[in-house]
């Protein structure tokens, strides 16, 4: 029960014109996480110590997550009101507005569903893409590299370097580095090189 949603990255503009059917809910800054209640098993985000539920998974001790979403949508309301747990906020129409507003507010983005979607269906996410320029600091096992921001040195996470690009930087490099905001933590959400060009992300050797 315990399975992550997949999503599949649209672009950014893509989804502020959304204007099709089906689910727009938004996409929390937190960790996916699964919270039994009243004999069913609602799949949620936790920030800070609080629990927001999305979708339902269990229901009367039975596994839903081939249920269509209108009808898992049903269970996590009744599991949701008996047990007093929030939902994600979440809206039907003006999809690329309510995108808007959440981008508005400071927050990531948002997924898109299809009310006859099961739970392993992959969702369409839309969320903000920004740019950083870091400083890497050093090497992970595998092809990855720590990076800290170019002017504060605050840490900005671990960035894969793929295809032998780890092979072209040192410590001290500075690069450029795409990703979905920033986590509270200062560590940018999921960070790849930037795409511009097919050098762009190199900008110091």
């Amino acid at each position: 029960m315990n399975t992550k949603p997949v999503k599949q990255i649209i672009p950014l503009a893509a989804g502020l014109a959304w204007t099709g059917g089906g689910l727009i809910q938004q996409k929390l800054d937190g960790s996916f996480t699964t919270q039994e209640t009243l004999g069913g098993i609602l799949a949620g985000e936790t920030v800070g110590d609080m629990f927001t539920a999305f979708d339902c998974v269990g229901w009367q001790r039975q596994d839903v997550r081939l249920v269509p979403l209108r009808e898992r949508l049903a269970m996590r309301n009744e599991l949701c009101r008996a047990g007093q747990i929030p939902i994600v906020p979440e809206t039907t129409e003006r999809g690329g507005e309510f995108l808007q507003s959440v981008l508005d507010a400071g927050g990531e983005g948002v997924v898109i569903k299809s009310w006859d979607s099961s739970y392993f269906t992959p969702m369409l996410a839309a969320k903000r893409i920004e740019t950083w320029v870091g400083r890497i600091v050093g090497f992970n096992s595998g092809q990855s590299v720590r990076i800290v921001d170019n002017i504060s040195g605050q840490a900005r996470g671990n960035l894969p370097l793929f295809g032998g690009r780890a092979d072209q930087v040192r410590v001290g490099s500075v690069v450029k580095v795409e990703g979905f905001g920033l986590h509270r933590s200062g560590l940018i959400r999921e960070p790849r090189i930037c795409k511009d060009t097919a050098t762009s992300w190199l900008i110091q050797y």
